[in-house]
């Protein structure tokens, strides 16, 4: 299975979630939304991404979208990714 993260500043994923509900009356079962908010401890917010990361099964894949390439969201995503099993795309 291929893990959708939405990783966003604050309200952002959620907006995004909300559209995906609407367009298609459901969310889709393995989509995961981390926003980041503005008072937040990066550090706070790159535990919280490391443990998603954590939970990738074996054979299994994710694909994290942040919203903005250079943005604090992106800058968690870690330098060093688990090759062939999690990629990462920004400007959502």
């Amino acid at each position: 299975m291929i893990t959708i993260v939405l990783l966003t500043h604050a309200g952002l994923g959620e907006a995004f979630a909300a559209a995906l509900r609407h367009i298609f009356g459901a969310m889709p079962p393995a989509l995961e939304i981390l926003e980041i908010l503005p008072d937040q401890p990066p550090e706070e917010g790159q535990r919280r991404l490391w443990g998603l990361l954590e939970k990738i099964g074996d054979g299994d894949a994710m694909l994290i979208l942040n919203d903005l390439y250079g943005a604090t969201p992106a800058n968690l995503i870690p330098a060093t990714l688990p090759e062939g099993r999690v990629a990462a795309v920004g400007g959502l």
